[in-house]
Formats: structure tokens, C-alpha cells, sequence
């Protein structure tokens, strides 16, 4: 059966022109294009058809009632190049049974195992901040901390000196180049296509998996343990799923990009913005005192506001600012009219987040909306995505970023330069170039 479609909105140069606008201002672009269009914009470019939508009732019928007749997006496959084929990426039947894998390390009484591990992380990056002298970076030193928390909960591992080095700078190299290469018109062009993006790219990830490698090596040798990693391993002996070198690599990979940077990137954003609202700072300094001793997964219901801050400074800046699908059939009763197979879906949590109908006050930082207040309106928040492909880590992210947060507000306060504006760089995640902060010890 063929589908009649809706007439695009934009098509031609105009579209061409837009993409090119994309690659310089995403966040900006989406913006406009809503302005212009509303909650379903419909574009045609070369070789494809795309539909952004901020719907509710949109969104719920692209993550759950047509899930089973969607797959990742054609932009959103090309982290392929990064991950490979991961619980990120892959479809079907593979993605189930990595799925079933993963998710006995990440169900909530597992998780509960892991808070001594994430506070003890946080306690020992506080200490080193209050001994450190002169301006940090803070984006860098929140990413250092997630990627040790990850190493010991999920991979059961540490790395060498010089090992977290390594691989902040090759994240940085390939999260930098994705963008350039899909935030573009190289989007267009078949993934061989030489540039100077994807060679940098390239280069990352080799450096990326010159680490991930040693560390794979080294929990073979001893596969024991219930963290993710060694569960993988053990999968062939334990589930009867054989999962190879490159299978094992293209999983810790995931874990590496999915299971510290949205975190470090929560916690960054959420400490600038308590350096700027010291009354928001002052409740979190509140609750963090209130504790005795060392914060644990049992203080976590005496911890209200913090709990807030994050799920508003989610709300500001999602992990998962923009999730992308492709329609494998056609599918004539879609909410925002017939889709064609093949039709490229973006739906956009960075609008839906910032939405006067669904959030009073959308721009403002006001974590007290979380506080005693019914949860959001379904789909009007998914900083995590939603349906059958939720995050399986969101219940991990959210408990570490508050416990590693109540742990840094009890030790140290961090302050960032009053005029310091918050300019986010869309990548796979919603990153931001250096966040220069002077810590002080309380």
C-alpha cells in the first residue's frame, strides 16, 4: 500500500539552507522551525523526508504505540561510528537479548549496591578540590568523577595512570566530530566520505578502544563479580548469548558514552546553576548538613530539593536534548497524519522541556515546581526518552547525580563567574565548552 503523505512544509534550497543552519545553531534552528511551523514540521531534503515533533500524543505514538514499526534514525545510527553495535544501536532481537543482559546490573535493588561506590568517588573529588589551588575546569572534573563511578560499578574496573586522560580527550574528539558530521550537510553523504570531522572522529575512537580493550582484557582474566561488564562476559556460560570482541567493546563503549557523560553533564549544569541562585544553593547546602556522616541510598527520601534540582536542571538541559527515529513500514494512522517508510522522526525533548503549555515559568531555574506537585503531564518530560527504548540506565544517572551532588554541596561550594552564560554545544549529549569555577570549602 502506498502512503499519500502530507505536502512538506520546507523542501528544496530552503531545506538545504536550514540543514546548513542546523549544523551551526542546532538548538537554535529547532527553536525557529517550531515558531514557524508549530509541534509538526515537515521538511524534504536530498535522499530524505523528516518530521519534527513536540507533541505529546506525538511523541507517545513514536516511543510506544508505533515503537514496534520504528527503529533509530539514520542520524541517530551513524553513533554507530563511535559505539558500534551496542544496546544504544542495535534493533531487534539483538537489542532484546543485550537488553535481558544489561538489565539485572541496572534493576533498582542492584543499583541500591552501587551508592557507597558513588559517594566514595564523590568525597574523594571534594577533597581534591578543596586542597587544589586556582580556577577548575568544571565540566572536566564532573566527567572524571562519573567516568570512575562507571569503571567501578558497571565495568569492575579501574584504569592505569593516565587512563582517564586518555580517554576525556578522545570523548572530546568524537563527540566534537559527530557533530560536525551529522549537524551538517555531511550528513547528506555516505559515512566513507573522507573529511576532516571524520577523521578526527576516527582518531578518538581509536583511542577510545586502545583503552576499552585493555580493560576487557583484563576482566577476562577474571571474570567474576555482578557488575555489568562481567555479566557480559559470562553471558555465553550464564544466558547461552555469545558475544564476541567486538560485541563486548561495542557494549563497554556504550556504557562508556551513555553511563558517565550525561551524568558529569547533570551535575555541571546543575552546579551552575545553584552558583547561580544562591537561595536554590543554600537549600541544597541545607539538606547535605542535615546528614550525618557520609550520604547513603538510605538518605535519599531526606533529600527532597536536591532530588529537585536535578530533575529541573534535566528539565533546562535534557541528556537526551533530540531522539530520532526512522518509520520501517509505512503508517497510515499516525496522529500527525500518514508517514512513509523510511520517513526520518525527530522528536524534540530540548522544545518540549521549554514549553509554556506544558511548564509555567518554562526558562526559568525553579527546582521547587518539583515539590509536592503531581509528575508531569506524560511526554511533556523524557529527559531519558521513553517507551520501550527508555535509557535502562536512568534509575543509575538520577541516584548518582543526586548523591555525588549532596556529597560536593556538604565539602565545597562552587561559584562560576557572574556574567557566565550558559551556551550549550549539542552533540550526542548537550555539552558546553569550558565552565572555568573556583571551588571554596565549607
Amino acid at each position: 500500500m502506498t502512503v499519500t503523505v502530507m505536502r512538506p512544509q520546507l523542501s528544496g534550497w530552503p531545506a538545504l539552507k536550514l540543514l546548513s543552519t542546523f549544523g551551526r545553531d542546532p538548538l537554535g534552528t529547532m527553536t525557529r522551525l517550531q515558531a514557524r511551523f508549530g509541534d509538526r514540521a515537515h521538511l524534504r531534503l536530498p535522499g530524505e523526508t523528516l518530521i519534527a515533533l513536540t507533541r505529546p500524543d506525538d511523541i507517545a505514538a513514536v516511543l510506544v504505540t508505533c515503537a514496534d514499526s520504528m527503529h533509530k534514525s539514520s542520524t541517530a545510527r551513524r553513533i554507530r561510528m563511535i559505539v558500534g553495535d551496542g544496546l544504544l544501536t542495535t534493533e531487534g532481537e539483538t537489542w532484546r537479548d543485550r537488553r535481558r543482559l544489561a538489565a539485572p546490573s541496572l534493576k533498582r535493588s542492584q543499583i541500591a549496591a552501587y551508592g557507597d561506590a558513588m559517594v566514595r568517588h564523590a568525597e574523594a573529588l571534594a577533597a581534591e578540590l578543596r586542597a587544589r589551588r586556582g580556577p577548575i575546569d568544571l565540566q572536566d572534573d564532573m566527567m572524571s568523577v562519573t567516568l570512575k563511578i562507571v569503571l567501578e560499578c558497571l565495568l569492575g574496573a579501574d584504569l592505569p595512570a593516565g587512563g582517564i586522560e586518555t580517554v576525556e580527550h578522545a570523548m572530546d574528539d568524537v563527540m566534537s566530530a559527530y557533530s560536525d558530521v551529522v549537524h551538517s550537510p555531511l550528513r547528506l553523504l555516505p559515512e566513507w566520505w573522507p573529511s576532516r570531522a571524520r577523521s578526527r572522529l576516527l582518531r578518538g575512537r581509536r583511542a577510545l578502544d586502545s583503552v576499552l580493550n585493555q580493560v576487557i582484557a583484563e576482566r577476562r582474566a577474571d571474570p567474576s563479580g555482578d557488575d555489568l561488564l562481567a555479566r557480559l562476559i559470562r553471558a555465553q556460560a550464564d544466558e547461552g548469548v555469545t558475544l564476541d570482541a567486538t560485541a563486548l567493546r561495542d557494549e563497554v563503549a556504550t556504557m562508556f558514552v551513555a553511563g558517565h557523560e550525561t551524568t558529569a553533564l547533570a551535575l555541571t549544569y546543575a552546579l551552575i546553576l545553584l552558583a547561580q541562585d544562591p537561595a536554590a544553593r543554600a537549600e541544597v547546602e541545607a539538606e547535605a548538613d542535615a546528614l550525618t556522616g557520609s550520604a547513603t541510598m538510605a538518605d535519599l527520601p531526606r533529600l527532597p530539593y536536591t532530588a529537585a534540582v536535578i530533575d529541573e536542571t534535566m528539565r533546562l538541559y535534557p541528556p537526551a536534548w533530540v531522539l530520532g527515529r526512522e518509520a520501517t513500514r509505512d503508517i497510515p494512522d499516525f496522529p500527525a497524519g500518514p508517514i512513509a517508510k523510511g520517513t526520518q522522526i525527530l522528536v524534540l525533548p530540548w522544545l518540549v522541556h521549554r514549553d509554556p503549555r506544558w511548564w509555567p515559568a518554562p526558562l526559568q531555574f525553579k527546582p521547587e515546581r518539583w515539590i509536592g506537585t503531581p509528575r508531569p503531564a506524560r511526554f511533556t518530560y523524557l529527559p531519558f526518552g521513553g517507551g520501550p527504548r527508555v535509557c535502562i540506565g536512568n534509575h543509575f544517572a538520577r541516584m548518582e547525580a543526586i548523591l555525588v551532588l549532596t556529597t560536593l554541596a556538604g565539602a565545597v561550594r562552587v561559584d562560576v563567574a557572574p556574567d557566565f552564560e550558559i551556551v550549550p554545544e549539542p552533540s550526542i549529549t548537550l555539552r558546553l565548552g569550558a565552565v572555568p569555577a573556583t571551588v571554596t570549602a565549607r
